[in-house]
């Protein structure tokens, strides 16, 4: 067994080295937000008919194109830009290298002025395309997440700041993984922030690869859309099945 010494001595090492991680990613985050913002300003507005859009049936939402890429804002809920999220013609996604995303978002619809208690709704969907078919069917602001892991954090922080506001998890349905990371997260980001869970509904002739309010929404139309939306509820407790599902995800996706 180690000795009280060589324990003082480990500790010391674990906290000098959390510490030197620490100044590594911040040193990352800054170069990051550096070049987030030199990429954003070359960039120009998104064309309607960019490929991605006219495929996913939404507008661009104040999206800006580099070099044919979408190009989509990663913020705080001051407004300041850290990083970007890239999507292709194609539909591939990546984010800029160093960025930060945890806790972070990008909004579509209007950015509620009031922290107050005046009650708004606001969604929280993964994806930008999910979102915007979200904000077109209902009108409400909605923030982009990215993924399943960070819905919890942007959650948190939009309770944080808007403590009135009804907030509502619009997951993906991810019936053909396992664990159904995108209910089971949103699930639980609505538990941990007094929300509400909404579910796309498909009925019983939905397609295999339909798992998101987008899909939704080119399936059946908006008003599929806000009926699903509407019918949001408050969600049911979690389970340990539940729970490795969140360690997985947590695990998978953690700011470089």
């Amino acid at each position: 067994a180690a000795t009280p010494a060589e324990r003082q001595r480990l500790s010391r090492l674990s906290i000098a080295a959390k510490a030197a991680r620490d100044d590594a990613a911040r040193q990352r985050h800054e170069k990051a937000r550096h070049d987030a913002e030199r990429i954003w300003t070359a960039s120009r507005p998104a064309p309607p008919d960019h490929p991605y859009l006219a495929r996913k049936g939404v507008v661009a939402h104040g999206l800006r194109v580099y070099k044919g890429v979408l190009v989509v804002p990663v913020r705080d809920l001051a407004g300041v830009l850290h990083s970007l999220q890239f999507i292709s013609p194609g539909g591939v996604k990546r984010f800029l290298q160093g960025g930060r995303v945890h806790g972070l978002c990008c909004w579509v619809g209007p950015l509620p002025e009031s922290t107050g208690s005046t009650p708004f709704t606001v969604c929280i969907a993964e994806g930008f395309a999910t979102g915007a078919s979200l904000s077109e069917a209902s009108g409400h602001a909605v923030a982009i997440a990215f993924h399943a892991g960070n819905l919890g954090p942007v959650a948190s922080a939009i309770r944080a700041r808007y403590p009135g506001a009804r907030i509502v998890l619009c997951a993906d349905d991810d019936v053909n993984t396992p664990g159904n990371p995108g209910r089971t997260l949103a699930r639980e980001a609505a538990r941990q922030v007094g929300g509400w869970l909404a579910v796309p509904d498909f009925g019983d002739a939905r397609p295999a690869d339909a798992t998101d309010f987008n899909d939704l929404h080119r399936l059946r139309g908006l008003s599929a859309v806000l009926t699903s939306l509407n019918g949001a509820a408050a969600p049911t407790s979690s389970s340990s099945s539940d729970a490795a599902v969140i360690s997985d995800v947590s695990t998978e996706w953690t700011d470089p």
